[in-house]
């Protein structure tokens, strides 16, 4: 749709699909999606006002409006339907494997038989801003790893799954302890034994490089690879739709670290 096409139809600042397509005209591909979302809200709320159809005023603008055009425009520009990021709005509950998603599935192997894995600080950021926001977060994983549980406790995940053999049990009784719906539940996985649990679950999603059988299963395949931000991505899309992703006025901003 041009930007012509909205000559009569003015609109308000509650039209965040609209507005965002009107931005879109106006500057194309000038802007990529990663620089999109580092636009200044004051550079934005300008472009807003000049928009000859828009009815609202700057008095009336609020920072969720700005962040879900951002988000909105940044859909737009990166070529999906401005109905993708919806498709994050009924999730509920993150439940993320450890091997190949929170890390790049390396492992470096020590003298003395003990393994290191690598995580990416800004995962876990995003993991503490989800639990802050009110998100359940679950890790289930067939490794052993204390550091990886210590960890992740660090960031406030309370439910580790660790040395499990049957993710579909873990699943369950993690499901029935909380009560929770398949249907608000998005699970990243990788490889083959995430693939029965990915099968329950509302929203299964994976990183760009997992296996073929679990990226022809998978909902949202992230651009990201596993511990390079395919957990920050997931978790920042169902933030940023609900206008939750970016701390508010007197909000304290999560340590990652």
């Amino acid at each position: 749709m041009s930007f012509k096409d909205f000559d009569d139809f003015p609109f308000g600042w509650a039209d965040h699909e609209d507005i965002a397509i009107a931005l879109y005209d106006r500057f194309g591909d000038d802007f990529g999606q990663d620089r999109i979302y580092r636009i200044r809200f004051t550079d934005l709320l300008d472009w807003i006002v000049e928009i000859p159809q828009f009815t609202g005023t700057r008095e009336q603008s609020t920072e969720e409006h700005l962040e879900q055009i951002q988000a909105k425009w940044g859909v737009r520009v990166a070529g999906e339907s401005m109905n993708e990021l919806e498709r994050f709005r009924d999730v509920t509950t993150f439940i993320f494997d450890v091997d190949g998603v929170l890390t790049n599935s390396q492992l470096i192997i020590l003298e003395d038989g003990s393994l290191l894995r690598q995580m990416n600080v800004r995962d876990g950021y995003a993991i503490k801003r989800a639990l802050e926001k009110g998100y359940r977060v679950c890790v289930i994983t067939g490794g052993k790893s204390l550091g990886v549980v210590e960890r992740l406790q660090g960031l406030g995940v309370v439910d580790v799954y660790y040395g499990v053999k049957d993710k579909v049990e873990a699943y369950r009784e993690f499901m029935d302890l909380y009560e929770l719906d398949d249907a608000g539940v998005l699970y990243m996985g990788d490889d083959v034994p995430d693939y029965e649990v990915m099968r329950l679950v509302g929203f299964p999603a994976c990183p760009g490089d997992a296996c073929p059988e679990i990226l022809s299963l998978a909902k949202y395949v992230s651009d990201k690879g596993g511990g390079a931000g395919a957990v920050r991505d997931v978790i920042e899309r169902t933030l940023r739709v609900k206008g939750e992703w970016l701390p508010g006025p007197g909000e304290e901003v999560p340590r990652s670290v």
